[in-house]
C-alpha cells in the first residue's frame, strides 16, 4: 500500500500526487526536497502500479495482469540477493576471524554492528532511519505486513 504527498498549485488544487512505499521514504523525500511533510498518509491501495518517488520500490496495483509474474520475479530477485549475502557473509566471517561453527546470527550482528561503525565514521551519528528503511523494505518485499511490530525503532524528538 502506497503512502502519498500531495502537491497543490493552489490551495486546494492538487497538481500532483508522488507516491511512496513508506513513511520513512515520505519524510526523506520532503526533507530532500525541502517539502513540507503533511503527516502519515499511507494505507493507499492503488489500481496501477506505482514506483515510490524516493527509492524505487515497486508498489504493485491492484488491475495489473502480471501480479503472479512479479510475485515470482520478486522471490527469484530475493532468492539471489540472499545467495549473495551469504557469500559476503562467508567472506565477512573469515576475514573478522569468527571461530569455527559461529552460528550466522552472531556474525550478522557483529556485521550489523560493523556497518553501523562505518555510518557513524561516514557522519551519520543516528542510524535509526536507515535501520528503519532496511526493515520496511525487508517487509515490503517478503509481504510480511503482520511483522512490523517487531521492530519498533526509538520516535525521533
Amino acid at each position: 500500500m502506497a503512502h502519498i504527498h500531495r502537491i497543490e498549485d493552489e490551495p486546494g488544487e492538487v497538481s500532483e500526487l508522488v507516491y511512496f512505499c513508506s513513511d520513512s521514504c515520505h519524510r526523506s523525500w520532503c526533507a530532500e526536497e525541502e517539502m513540507p511533510y503533511e503527516g502519515w498518509d499511507g494505507g493507499h491501495e492503488n489500481p496501477n502500479t506505482v514506483v515510490c518517488e524516493c527509492c524505487g520500490e515497486r508498489l504493485q496495483g491492484w488491475e495489473d495482469e502480471d501480479e503472479d509474474e512479479n510475485e515470482d520475479e520478486n522471490e527469484d530477485e530475493n532468492a539471489a540477493r540472499a545467495a549473495v549475502a551469504q557469500l559476503a557473509l562467508g567472506e565477512y566471517k573469515f576475514r573478522k576471524g569468527g571461530y569455527e561453527g559461529e552460528p550466522d546470527e552472531v556474525a550478522v550482528i557483529d556485521l550489523v554492528t560493523d556497518l553501523l561503525h562505518l555510518l557513524h565514521l561516514n557522519g551519520v551519528d543516528d542510524p535509526h532511519p536507515v535501520l528503519e528503511m532496511a526493515w520496511t523494505h525487508f517487509l515490503a518485499e517478503v509481504e510480511v505486513p503482520s511483522a512490523m511490530h517487531l521492530f519498533n525503532p526509538p520516535t525521533q524528538v
